[in-house]
């Protein structure tokens, strides 16, 4: 069994691939690991202590610095670092129990991360492909 493939206009199959590698570009790949990163922020949002609310509203999503073209990071956490009050709830201290929050909502939410990420890019790609 063999596949052939005819290419009638290498002008419009240039024109088409062109605008394929355009669309993963870092900008998008950084949007859909922005994605990607909701339903984890989200559920930590849910799982985390509340007192006054400033934990459950430090925690986001951030791109990191890019080590390429097609190289994109995003970092979910939290800003709050003195004291480090979020690690001393989610590993406990020598005072007070732990309440784990970051890594419950990780483990839970994973799969619908990665499956969210799959279909912005499925979306991006399909759009660029038109």
């Amino acid at each position: 069994m063999s596949v052939r493939l005819r290419i009638v206009n290498i002008k419009e199959f240039t024109g088409q691939l062109n605008k394929l590698g355009a669309a993963v570009e870092q900008k998008t790949l950084q949007g859909a690991l922005s994605a990607g990163a909701k339903p984890i922020i989200k559920r930590w949002k849910e799982l985390a202590r509340y007192k006054t609310g400033t934990y459950r509203r430090s925690i986001h999503d951030e791109p990191l610095p890019s080590k390429g073209l097609h190289h994109a990071a995003v970092q979910i956490g939290t800003d709050i670092t003195d004291p480090p009050y979020p690690v001393f709830l989610e590993f406990g201290t020598s005072r007070m129990p732990a309440y784990p929050a970051a890594r419950p909502a990780w483990d839970e939410k994973i799969d619908e991360a990665m499956a969210e990420v799959k279909n912005t890019l499925k979306d991006t790609l399909e759009k660029a492909a038109r």
